[in-house]
């Protein structure tokens, strides 16, 4: 006997946890949840964080989730002794040099902004993005190329969830509070010491430029 309509309304006004659960899963899925995005489906995820953390464990994932700083995301566990591995749900994505030194740079700016009191976001201008991160790609002579090869590196960090523009003002970027768990101390190490090395990598760069 097939369900009524009447029957199908009625489990879901009775089950509301369950539905809820499935709208923070699938969110999960799709990209982090910030609270001051989507503050009511942050409200739920609160609610249920241990239902949601016992949900994906199953299929490998694990929540990783900060309160204090309003932001959630997922992340593969990672099954080394596995005898039949799970497939990753979570595609790793390879940064390639410039987009290094900008994760970088951004990871620093944002250190350095936490440790000056004021403004609780972290505001940057895309000039000084352009400024910064130019310093490290010598190969780029022409200043037109450079501008937008470097503009699309800033739309990768976008899409990455480690910037956004703030609204009515392309020319501004907020750098997001979860940069700090994405890039984190085991990624970066030590931050004066890796940027050295990148740009001594650049100055060879334009070394070999120039010889040719």
């Amino acid at each position: 006997m097939k369900p009524s309509l009447t029957s199908l309304k009625l489990q879901e006004q009775t089950s509301p946890s369950e539905t809820s659960l499935s709208h923070l899963i699938v969110h999960l899925l799709k990209g982090p949840i910030y609270s001051d995005v989507k503050p009511k489906l942050w409200s739920a995820l609160l609610e249920q964080r241990q239902q949601v953390r016992d949900y994906l464990l199953v299929i490998n994932l694990a929540l990783f989730f900060d309160e204090a700083e309003g932001y959630a995301f997922l992340r593969q566990i990672e099954s080394e002794n596995s005898e039949e591995p799970l497939p990753r749900l979570i595609t790793r994505r390879p940064l390639g040099f410039a987009m290094s030194v900008l994760c970088i740079l951004l990871r620093r700016w944002l250190s350095e902004h936490d440790t000056k009191a004021g403004e609780i976001r972290a505001i940057i201008e895309r000039s000084m993005i352009h400024q910064e991160l130019g310093l490290y790609l010598p190969e780029l002579r022409n200043e037109a190329k450079s501008s937008d090869k470097i503009d699309k590196h800033i739309d990768q960090a976008i899409e990455l969830g480690l910037v956004r523009i703030l609204k009515g003002d392309r020319e501004k970027l907020e750098i997001l509070r979860i940069t700090k768990a994405l890039i984190n101390a085991e990624w970066l190490g030590d931050l004066n010491d890796r940027l050295r090395q990148y740009k001594q990598h650049a100055g060879l760069l334009l070394e070999e430029g120039d010889d040719v």
